[in-house]
């Protein structure tokens, strides 16, 4: 299972120059609740943090990034990484739907 350090460091390949401090702040911000260094951070397992930051914006943000550089090649890692991050995407929308017609 992939850890988030290697997650991020296959988007800095891929990333321009500009983007790497964006990046950077997308995965701090989104995995300050996690309380641990960001070097901790990086040795988290990515299905971890994927549940962690269910039905937060942050994985919102998290999921548009990868996208954005699986757009730019075929790395099958990143991929997988999307369709986790999609199906977690959309498991939270069911269960939001679900609580609102409940109430």
């Amino acid at each position: 299972m992939e850890v988030v350090g290697a997650v991020i460091a296959k988007i800095f390949k891929l990333s321009f120059p500009g983007d790497k401090d964006e990046i950077e702040t997308i995965f701090t911000e989104g995995l300050k609740e996690f309380d641990l260094s960001k070097d901790s951070i990086r040795t988290l397992p990515v299905d971890e943090v994927i549940a962690k930051l269910g039905g937060k914006q942050q994985l919102e943000l998290f999921t548009e990034l990868v996208t954005m550089y699986v757009s730019k090649t075929n790395d099958p890692d990143l991929l997988l990484l999307r369709q986790k991050l999609s199906d977690q995407l959309t498991q939270n929308k069911i269960c939001n739907f679900y609580d609102y017609i409940q109430s």
